[in-house]
């Protein structure tokens, strides 16, 4: 097993995935591969893997990272006026590529890449609701979710058609030198149409897609969000972030 995993090591190198935090989630994968078909005591488990004190090394960035977001809170000041504008992007019949992209990002929370991925989906839920299908995370299974959008359901499918529409049909992977081209598109229309009303996160004076997602969420707790219901808990579930407890029984629940 041993020898085994340096080989896999060898491979990940090969392919430019030189450090640990870039080999991370494949070596997930692949001890969520182990447990699944060879059992989840399954002695390799013990030898494929990092250990303690690269997993904590490998995790101390993001960590510092959160926690430093969490120690200097930024502020909405307007947060009607960001919806307005979103909108408006999405109301132009004009309205470009990026244009469409930037204002769906904003009011339903979605990162760049599932936005453009062909294998996304947007359907009707309600007025002011609607169901998003995308790949969940180390399983490649469909998961469906609910969003409300923070404008009409209708104008938010009319946009998401124009803009795959847009795209086309040809599968765009997230490395995709495309993909990073519509990343920069997005981002020079992010900073022109709410520079001013979105503040950048520490270090950074550029506004960017995945930022977009806290503003979506923050702003939904704001409309949507019943008192009785925690915050973290419903940001948690109109994001759809998940977690698979058991590979043998993939059930989901909310991953905070």
């Amino acid at each position: 097993a041993r020898s085994w995993f340096a080989s896999l090591l060898d491979r990940f190198h090969q392919r430019g995935l030189k450090t640990p935090k870039q080999q991370k989630n494949y070596v997930v994968d692949v001890r969520n591969a182990i447990r699944t078909r060879l059992g989840q005591t399954h002695p390799a488990l013990a030898v494929i893997g990092f250990d303690e004190a690269t997993w904590t090394e490998i995790n101390a960035a993001t960590h510092d990272r959160v926690e430093a977001r969490h120690l200097d809170t930024q502020f909405i000041s307007n947060p009607d006026l960001i919806v307005a504008r979103a909108e408006a992007l999405l109301s132009n019949p004009k309205a470009t590529l990026a244009e469409l992209a930037v204002g769906l990002g904003v009011v339903i929370g979605r990162r760049i890449s599932k936005l453009f991925a062909t294998r996304s989906t947007l359907a009707p839920k309600s007025l002011y609701s609607v169901l998003f299908s995308g790949q969940l995370k180390h399983k490649g299974a469909s998961f469906t979710f609910e969003i409300p959008p923070l404008c009409p359901a209708a104008l938010v499918l009319d946009a998401w058609q124009r803009l795959h529409l847009m795209i086309g049909p040809e599968p765009l992977a997230p490395r995709d030198s495309k993909m990073a081209y519509y990343g920069q598109i997005c981002k020079e229309v992010a900073n022109e149409q709410f520079g001013d009303l979105v503040p950048p996160r520490s270090g950074n004076d550029d506004l960017y897609m995945h930022l977009f997602r806290a503003i979506y969420a923050t702003i939904a707790v704001l409309y949507y969000c019943p008192h009785r219901v925690n915050a973290t808990l419903f940001k948690a579930e109109i994001q759809g972030h998940r977690m698979i407890l058991d590979t043998n029984n993939p059930e989901l629940r909310r991953s905070y």
